[in-house]
């Protein structure tokens, strides 16, 4: 059998060099150098960015509420203000991931199902991975998203501005796309698209120009089967 290609690595926790496989280095699986050192950083504090007066869904964080002599495990939390008028201490991570958007409320008043879907809805888990891989510096797709200044407007911190913007989503076949992959996820830069339409959206993806149109070099040879040349 051929020999596996390796890439040189640093631990994330222990800053111990070693060798990983090539394709765990590309789907970012390759971040420790043991199981201990990944347990570790599992068990680690979250390091987690929060703003007094940052919004997430319906309630706008207000102050700090960790105890800085918190024993081991009990994580950060944060007091927030509902839109209802309730004062509220969530998790901060729960705020991040999105897990938490109201001091209860939605559910009290039967408005956790938003536009008719519940939390298990395609579009709504597509909104919570999105945030996870834009804030969540343990997510494996952190530094391809939030670690490279990827970021989710302020507008889509809530579910509810998001499936109003973007809608129910066509088909199983698609997920949500960045037009700009520099960009953000934001209104005017995001589109629900197929496989094949994100392949032909990569930053690696050949161009060609005929006539003034500048298209990718797949959608050219679409085009000329379909015509029969």
């Amino acid at each position: 059998m051929p020999q596996k290609r390796t890439i040189p690595r640093a631990c994330e926790q222990c800053s111990a060099a070693f060798l990983a496989r090539a394709a765990h280095v590309k789907n970012g699986k390759a971040r420790f150098c043991s199981k201990r050192c990944a347990m570790r950083h599992l068990r680690a504090p979250s390091i987690i960015h929060i703003e007094p007066g940052q919004r997430f869904g319906r309630l706008i964080a207000l102050r700090d509420n960790t105890d800085p002599e918190r024993p081991t495990g009990v994580r950060p939390s944060w007091v927030c203000q509902c839109d209802c008028g309730q004062a509220t201490t969530v998790v901060a991570h729960h705020l991040i991931s999105g897990n938490t958007t109201s001091c209860g409320c939605h559910g009290r008043n039967g408005l956790h199902r938003t536009h008719g879907l519940s939390k298990t809805a395609p579009e709504y888990l597509t909104w919570g991975r999105m945030i996870q891989r834009c804030t969540n510096q343990r997510h494996p797709k952190y530094p391809r998203y939030g670690g490279r200044g990827i970021t989710v407007c302020e507008r889509w911190r809530s579910f509810e501005n998001f499936y109003a913007d973007m809608g129910a989503r066509p088909s199983p076949l698609h997920s949500i796309d960045r037009i700009d992959n520099d960009g953000n996820y934001e209104p005017g830069n995001c589109r629900w698209a197929t496989p094949k339409q994100q392949v032909r959206n990569r930053s690696n993806t050949r161009m060609l120009t005929i006539d003034g149109v500048t298209l990718p070099q797949a959608e050219w040879s679409d085009r000329r089967a379909s015509n029969g040349n």
